[in-house]
């Protein structure tokens, strides 16, 4: 390595980029034609955030053949650019050649380890990382052991990174910032909880920020179900520091793990008024969108994301794609959100969300071998989400092994609280198909524990709920009001306790060529909300549904007429379009005001087995209508509420009101499609027949 070489990376290792950065310049003027240097430059222009100038500098050593070049350290360096940049999969090819060009050169096999870890190739990190730690000098070691320590965190495998923790101790310098992430995360996995505080505080007085150790200690608390406190601590700081970007995502990441939307919009929003250009924020407010059925604000916040991502690649591009995909699925553009996860796929080849939203794209279509394909190369690499998304398309391993070690990873601590739901639920299915009950019910009961922790559902406000829709929608209601609403017949509501069956009536009426599926889209919902601002805005006090009263015909038909124009955005010339959200039927007196005529489809099913399928589910809702699937007494008073709900609807509306059984359907699909075509007034025709993945939701 030419001497001037030497002294730059020596500055490099020292942390001293800007002075590595001007020698660097100054000696690249002086040789213009010395690749390593220009490789050089362009590493120190990633770590000095100069982004655009790397990728000028990464196009330049490629036009200049670097690919060719039998240098291990120059391929190393070009490949160490791509590893800062956040395209793993790009520097892997480079630190092959590097190291079939020299089999022994260490800081390529580092480098490799790195780009394993990142995509999720664990044992292969191991093995380079130990290849490191034998071969460096004491004062070396510590990013080794460090990494070594987060391989066999994702394994599951905490006692063995605590060993790798506890090696560190023996070195000076064994308390910064890395250790102290590593070592918390270790010692919480293992319930220490005494040891990952002292590990604040070693970094602390070695110098790690306030703030840093403050995120780790509200971490250590949400891992204990602490969120409570956790979110105080971080809102005490955010006083001192109100714009301080790392607080409020960390705010808004706890808010979201609890169900506060209003507190994670709030955070997210004032984030992105201090970074606007920051485009994981616009990411994650995509994700709030999607989360909570906000169309509109998903695919601005998703559009921002792409727009500041147009001319980068790797990770942030990828998150901008997957992104924008989420999004054109929720409102039916499948074939462009295709698109969308096949770019990201391009930007990273193991990109984890781009693989299972494209599997579950495919899952969607049919196309379940291949969707469960890619759901297995990704449980290769990465077995939680792997075979998450195996489970949650029926296809369960068999393996006891990969079981346990689910298990295993739902009872570590982490920011959600002292086990993983998700994951609880996922053993629960496996274990109701192995017809082991006994089993099945204790991990959904363990899951459905969890998830209440963060929920506020009140039975008895709901059982008020309910009675007061009785009260108001009532029989005399409507006969006073019998030229109210629109005419049209365009939408066609399907509704019943959720799980009951509706996506299989969903599925069986899409199969006509003159009705449009738009999905669970929630008009009414929408409806409810713009009667609500109304009330608050002429100072009425009232809420609905007693402010009903107060609703004129032209308001209805008005009302109505905007349903219809955002109905008719899905599909201009479809005769019908079904709105499928089961929680409808509690706004079915409202939807008959609005639209008297339009077909109304119930889904009626055996209340035990509607009960145990909601019990076995994960909705992954801390918040809205869900909250009382996660405890077996509230299921059962939303049942009663339900049936009484439905008693009143039959003895009240003029219109009558199609209901199935959702057994019947099962029994003889044939004859339950045909008397939903009559009602609908349609022809018959078998396509209906052709229905995909017949299913109980």
């Amino acid at each position: 390595m030419p001497l001037k070489l030497h002294e730059i990376r020596h500055l490099q290792q020292q942390g001293r980029i800007e002075e590595a950065l001007n020698q660097c310049q100054q000696a690249h003027i002086s040789e213009p034609h010395q690749l390593n240097l220009l490789a050089m430059l362009g590493t120190l222009r990633v770590q000095n955030q100069e982004i655009d100038q790397a990728r000028k500098i990464l196009s330049q050593l490629e036009s200049l053949g670097v690919a060719e070049s039998k240098d291990a350290v120059l391929l190393t360096d070009v490949a160490g650019i791509h590893i800062l940049l956040g395209e793993p999969a790009k520097a892997m090819p480079y630190l092959e050649l590097a190291l079939g060009a020299n089999s022994g050169y260490l800081l390529a096999i580092i480098r490799r380890g790195m780009v394993s870890l990142q995509s999720g190739y664990i044992d292969s990190a191991i093995e380079d990382f130990n290849a490191g730690l034998m071969n460096l000098s004491p004062e070396q070691q510590m990013p080794m052991l460090v990494n070594l320590c987060r391989c066999y965190l994702l394994k599951g495998e905490a006692e063995q990174a605590l060993i790798y923790i506890e090696q560190t101790r023996l070195l000076t310098h064994h308390n910064s910032e890395q250790w102290v992430l590593a070592a918390v995360d270790c010692y919480i996995a293992l319930d220490r909880w005494e040891d990952a505080e002292q590990a604040i505080q070693q970094g602390l007085q070695a110098g790690l920020k306030q703030n840093k150790g403050l995120l780790l200690w509200s971490l250590i608390l949400a891992a204990q179900d602490k969120h409570e406190e956790a979110e105080h601590q971080i809102r005490k700081a955010l006083r001192d520091d109100p714009d301080n970007v790392e607080l409020l995502t960390h705010l808004a990441e706890l808010a979201n793990v609890r169900g506060h939307y209003g507190e994670v919009l709030h955070c997210l929003h004032r984030a992105t008024e201090l970074e606007p250009e920051n485009a994981g924020l616009w990411v994650q407010l995509a994700q709030m969108g999607k989360q909570h059925f906000d169309e509109n604000a998903a695919r601005k916040a998703a559009e921002k994301a792409l727009e500041l991502t147009e001319n980068k690649l790797g990770g942030e591009r990828a998150q901008a794609l997957v992104a924008m995909a989420r999004v054109e699925a929720d409102a039916e553009n499948e074939t462009l959100a295709e698109t969308y996860y096949q770019d990201a796929l391009k930007e990273l080849p193991d990109f984890i969300p781009a693989k299972l939203g494209l599997g579950h794209l495919w899952l969607q279509w049919g196309r379940v071998d291949e969707a469960t394909a890619l759901f297995e190369s990704v449980a290769e690499h990465h077995p939680i989400a792997g075979y998450g998304a195996l489970i949650g398309a029926r296809r369960f391993p068999d393996d006891d092994k990969v079981l346990a070690n689910i298990e295993h990873m739902a009872y570590i601590p982490s920011l959600e609280g002292a086990v993983k739901s998700g994951l609880l639920f996922d053993l629960a299915a496996v274990y109701e198909h192995r017809k082991d009950y006994d089993k099945a019910f204790h991990f959904a009961q363990e899951a459905n524990q969890a998830s209440r922790h963060h929920l506020r559902y009140d039975a008895a406000e709901h059982r008020d709920y309910c009675q007061r829709l009785q009260q108001y929608f009532s029989r005399e209601f409507y006969q006073q009001r019998l030229e109210f609403g629109h005419s049209s017949k365009l939408p066609v509501f399907v509704c019943g306790m959720p799980r009951s069956g509706t996506t299989l009536v969903e599925q069986i009426l899409g199969g006509h060529p003159d009705v449009f599926v738009a999905g669970e889209i929630g008009m009414l919902s929408s409806v409810m909300q713009r009667l609500k601002a109304w009330e608050r805005h002429v100072g009425s006090g009232l809420d609905y549904p007693e402010c009903i009263h107060n609703f004129t015909a032209e308001q209805a038909y008005k009302f109505a007429e905007q349903v219809l124009e955002d109905l008719r955005r899905y599909e201009g010339n479809a005769k019908y379009i079904v709105d499928k959200m089961p929680h409808n039927f509690e706004n079915i007196g409202l939807l008959r005001l609005l639209f008297p005529n339009a077909p109304v489809i119930h889904v009626l099913r055996e209340p035990r087995d509607v009960a145990v399928s909601n019990y076995f589910i994960n909705y992954q809702a801390k918040f809205g209508g869900m909250g009382f699937a996660y405890d077996l007494t509230d299921i059962g008073q939303q049942l009663i509420d339900y049936q009484q709900l439905n008693a009143h609807w039959d003895a009240t509306l003029i219109k009558p009101i199609l209901t199935l059984r959702y057994e019947d359907v099962v029994d003889d699909t044939e004859d339950a499609a045909r008397k939903m075509l009559a009602y609908l007034e349609l022809d018959w025709t078998a396509e209906v027949l052709n229905h995909q993945n017949l299913g109980e939701h």
